[in-house]
């Protein structure tokens, strides 16, 4: 049975919420370990060996219990970009929803595809704009800054695992990038949910004026 329009919108704001919810959650957790690990590499040389160890196994812990909302995380992009992409009419998709969805969680690949699967869902919903005529093409650039955005953290993040952790230096660059990735990937997770929710509004007109 097919869903009415006011449903695809209602299961599009859920996922949206949700994304931006838990992903914000995981976050600041992170954050507050980056502060802890400032704190303590600074009074790190009143401490002795042993009480050292048990806050890198502190830190540890509490960076491992993150681990099922990072699935969460995983599990919600999936269904949030498929759900964004079933919107794109057949004859103007540069790829399937699960392909779109599913090839963005590859690492490394991800990097190549997330230009395809976030880029191009603008550029295929643009395709159906010129063609039927109905309005300025929706804008590109900034979603274009998203992907290279999140290029570069996802590359900055695989870096981090061949990096020791008692740096002071980069415990206070991690600390210092978490709040910019949560506002610019927050923001971008909500922008493409507007400028889908504008393209099925579009779509919907055409459909009622032919």
């Amino acid at each position: 049975m097919n869903e009415s329009l006011e449903q695809r919108k209602g299961t599009i704001v859920a996922l949206t919420w949700a994304y931006i919810a838990v992903y914000a959650f995981v976050n600041v957790v992170l954050f507050f370990i980056g502060c802890c690990q400032i704190v303590s590499s600074l009074s790190e040389s009143g401490m002795d060996e042993a009480e050292a160890d048990v806050q890198l196994d502190f830190f540890g812990i509490m960076q491992v219990s993150l681990l099922p909302f990072v699935v969460i995380i995983s599990v919600l992009f999936f269904f949030y970009l498929r759900q964004l992409w079933k919107e794109i009419p057949s004859p103007f998709a540069s790829t399937t929803p699960g392909k779109a969805a599913g090839y963005s969680l590859v690492p490394l690949f991800c990097c190549y595809w997330w230009f395809k699967s976030i880029l191009g869902l603008v550029d295929d919903m643009n395709k159906f704009i010129v063609h039927h005529h109905c309005g300025s093409p929706l804008p590109t650039r900034a979603v274009a800054l998203l992907c290279a955005f999140w290029v570069a953290s996802h590359c900055y993040g695989l870096m981090g695992v061949f990096l020791p952790e008692d740096l002071l230096g980069l415990n206070i660059l991690n600390a210092l990038s978490i709040p910019v990735e949560i506002c610019i990937t927050c923001w971008g997770i909500y922008y493409l949910h507007s400028i889908t929710l504008q393209f099925m509004d579009i779509k919907k007109s055409i459909e009622n004026t032919a």
